[in-house]
């Protein structure tokens, strides 16, 4: 079981990695085979960790602010709570609709969090905020605001349905995070731009392998199989 945020993805995210030799491929067959995968996992593959965890605030900190509007205004087909970012060097990067009171409690947990206060961080406390302000109750805790100086929980797919385990440290920003900063988090590259509805965008993102963490395991079986290839 590997957590990508060894491997410099500013996430926590565990996975398993399995590889197959076939016996045929060598002499000593059953044995050998072994013998590579033990390298693998033990020597090759370990060597791309990462001697310092990416935080969020490295992955999503130099990003427009999104800030809650007075009032929501009504755009192409899409109701916007947040202003709108027109720069077009940050695809993907607007803020899905909430409201007034999802807003409110965005930026009490934020606070709570940047102030040192903690009131809300256990895991009983936020279950019981969720049952105060909408009356219902929960066999999990609904929130779950980003620690800006470290990794962030693992993105979901889940996260196309609502956002309030993703919300954005920035108590004046008071909101989950974008399409963008969820893509960065999973590391994909600023140009990569995702196509359709939001909520498909998000599925998208959150089904995905992080890029970084495929790029270093097609590096490590690039080095396996060099290290190999006589073999072969």
């Amino acid at each position: 079981m590997y957590d990508v945020a060894d491997f410099g993805i500013p996430q926590h995210r565990k996975r398993i990695i399995i590889l197959g030799i076939r016996e045929a491929t060598f002499d000593n067959s059953e044995a050998q085979c072994e013998n590579i995968l033990q390298d693998f996992y033990s020597n090759i593959f370990p060597k791309y960790k990462v001697k310092k965890w990416a935080t969020v605030k490295e992955a999503i900190g130099d990003l427009p602010k999104l800030y809650p509007l007075e009032e929501p205004i009504k755009g192409y087909k899409v109701k916007y709570s947040h202003a709108p970012i027109e720069s077009k060097g940050y695809l993907n990067h607007t803020a899905r609709f909430q409201n007034k009171r999802d807003i409110g409690v965005f930026r009490l947990l934020a606070e709570d969090i940047q102030t040192g206060r903690c009131e809300y961080t256990s895991t009983q406390k936020l279950k019981e905020l969720y049952t105060e302000i909408t009356g219902k109750e929960s066999n999990i805790h609904k929130y779950y605001v980003l620690r800006e100086n470290e990794p962030s929980n693992t993105i979901p797919a889940h996260l196309y349905k609502d956002g309030m385990r993703h919300i954005h440290p920035d108590p004046q920003q008071a909101r989950s995070i974008t399409v963008r900063e969820a893509a960065r988090l999973q590391s994909f590259a600023d140009d990569f731009e995702f196509l359709g509805a939001m909520s498909f965008q998000y599925k998208m993102i959150g089904n995905a392998v992080p890029s970084l963490f495929a790029k270093k395991i097609a590096m490590a079986l690039y080095e396996l199989i060099n290290k190999y290839k006589s073999n072969i």
